[in-house]
This record gives structure tokens, sequence and C-alpha cells, in this order.
């Protein structure tokens, strides 16, 4: 498994349990400082799968299509994000904000171990 692999997919995975926690442990502790040591905390991972994404954007690519696979990508990720607004808006009136924030960390986890299987077979 190739290093850019290894970053996108752990990288997400351990992003999407830290943001599950950040947006879990108000439920339990009702204070400030887990939230600030949570953030620090998710922003490694997500450098990481963010860089990994980056990598591999670069190196499965070949030279003459690279430009417009990453303008692809950016597209593609601008888009899904809009999506991601829309949908959150509606499932938090409808769910709760909380639960909404949980069902995307869960889909954090779930991202990043398929991307780990996927690669893996």
């Amino acid at each position: 498994m190739t290093e850019g692999w290894v970053l996108l997919g752990w990288g997400t995975v351990v992003f999407g349990v830290l943001d599950l926690a950040l947006f879990a442990y108000p439920l339990a502790v009702p204070a400030l400082w887990p939230a600030l040591v949570l953030i620090v905390l998710a922003g490694v991972p997500a450098a990481g799968a963010m860089a990994g994404f980056t990598t591999l954007a670069q190196t499965v690519t070949g030279d003459d299509r690279r430009g417009s696979v990453i303008g692809l990508l950016a597209s593609a990720q601008a888009a899904t994000a809009l999506l991601g607004m829309a949908l959150a808006g509606v499932l938090g009136g409808i769910a709760g904000i909380v639960p909404t924030l949980c069902l995307h960390a869960g889909g954090l986890v779930a991202a990043g171990l398929l991307v780990l299987t996927w690669r893996h077979s």
C-alpha cells in the first residue's frame, strides 16, 4: 500500500473518530476544554488525509492529464461540499444538529475504511 492511500485512509478514519468525540462529548462532560483539545488533535489526521489525497492525485495521474484531473477533483469536492451543506440544513432541522454532525463523522470513518479496504484488496 502506498503512502498516499495510507494517509488518506487512516487520516480520514482517525479524523472521523475525533470528530465524533468532539460532537458527542458534551453529552457526557459539560466543559469547554475537551473541545479545544479535540480540535487541535483532529487537525493532524485531517492534514494527513489531505496530503494523501493530493499525493494520490499527483502520482496516479499521467503528466499530460494531471491538471485536468486535479481541476476535476477540486470541482467535485466543491460540489459535494455544497450538497453536504444542503443536506446538513435539512437533516439538522429534522434530526437535530448533534445527530447530523455525528452522522457526518460516521461517514468519514466509513469512507476511510472503504479506502483502506478497497486499496488492500
